[in-house]
């Protein structure tokens, strides 16, 4: 037993290193990506040294400035406690989210057992459930593949998604059922969940709040709550809503879609951005002018999301699609615990991810 646990170790350790190695790489290529962003902003050499100071005073070094540059490149705001999404993805995250633990808690299937008792917070109905291949009616009961295909017939507009590996919008499919067939790709239930392979969730279609609605009607445009552990308390970075745009059916900034800040009483910043650096005063697609904008069921998001992670502190940090229901309710779409990020907030709001918080963050990997 010993010897097993010696090789376990030695396992995870090299499988953390190469997580690590890939993540890092992977980052220094979107940097390139978007490299005529960062070459736009030239940073003084006033706002270098504060940099330098803040991190060497609480990392214990310095850092490169090409994430500063391209955060402060969407909204024109320089803050010298931004975060850089290289420290999060390939040193933060794997701190704070055991791959292990992550992965079992990110199963989209579980979503509804985790939510169940909040009080004001629901997730979308469930249909039908497959886990490894074993199928599951909405009620939990085990079905056959043939009862499983059969209990999605005729059931109208239905949300299909893989329970796991899923981001982005990535394997995501809106459907229309009318009898076993899916009107908007003319594909049949069964081949629909063939393409699902053998973990995914069909839910409703959840009915966005007037105001939502108004903003962009074809999407169901969800905020994203970012939640963290400091000590004994659940904190939440600065909230971005995500707009879809162009008549498609998902949110998704990689997607095409759009981003704005939120405060936390629920009014929209001035400008929305995308991923490619456009911004708009008012949605393209609708015309709504974002400015004034208000929806007052944020508070009551922010507060779901912190009660939510109260029951999993097993994970320090969880990125939340939430949104609000024609009834005014709050809606927990998903749940992520890998592959998370840092850029979207910070790009859209001109704010520190983690706020007065940072300073704490740096602290805990430096004792690493």
């Amino acid at each position: 037993m010993g010897l097993y646990r010696t090789l376990a170790r030695r396992y995870y350790r090299r499988l953390s290193f190469l997580r690590s190695w890939l993540t890092r790489v992977g980052e220094y290529q979107n940097l390139y990506k978007k490299r005529k962003r960062i070459a736009s902003v030239r940073l003084h050499e006033t706002q270098k040294r504060s940099i330098d100071a803040f991190y060497k005073t609480h990392y214990g070094k310095r850092i490169p400035y090409g994430w500063h540059r391209l955060y402060q490149s969407y909204t024109g705001v320089f803050r010298e406690d931004y975060f850089p999404e290289i420290l999060f993805s390939t040193r933060l995250e794997m701190m704070f989210n055991p791959m292990a633990q992550a992965l079992v808690l990110g199963d989209k299937n579980l979503l509804p057992l985790l939510v169940e008792g909040l009080s004001d917070v629901r997730c979308p109905k469930t249909y039908l459930s497959c886990v490894g291949g074993i199928y599951l009616s909405g009620e939990g009961r085990l079905l056959s593949r043939e009862e499983a295909v059969l209990s999605l017939y005729d059931r109208g507009w239905v949300v299909v998604k893989k329970s796991l590996g899923s981001g982005s919008g990535r394997d995501v499919r809106l459907c229309e059922v009318v009898g076993s067939v899916d009107k908007k790709s003319g594909l049949t239930i069964r081949e629909i969940l063939r393409e699902m392979g053998d973990q995914f969730v069909v839910q409703e279609k959840v009915l966005p709040h007037p105001v939502l609605e108004a903003l962009y009607p074809h999407a169901l445009n969800t905020f994203r709550v970012c939640t963290y552990l400091v000590e004994d308390t659940v904190q939440a970075a600065p909230l971005v809503l995500k707009l879809g745009r162009g008549g498609m059916d998902v949110d998704n900034m990689h997607a095409g879609g759009l981003g704005i800040g939120v405060s936390e009483e629920g009014f929209l910043y001035e400008a929305a951005f995308s991923e490619q650096g456009e911004r708009f005063l008012a949605h393209p697609d609708t015309g709504v002018l974002f400015s004034g904008v208000r929806v007052p069921q944020v508070p009551d998001v922010i507060q779901a999301a912190k009660a939510l992670h109260r029951r999993i502190p097993q994970l320090q940090m969880l990125s939340l699609d939430m949104t609000i229901d024609h009834l005014g309710q709050v809606v927990v779409i998903e749940l992520n615990t890998l592959g998370q990020s840092v850029w979207l907030s910070q790009m859209t709001t001109g704010l520190p991810f983690f706020g007065v918080h940072t300073p704490y963050m740096l602290r805990r990997m430096r004792k690493t």
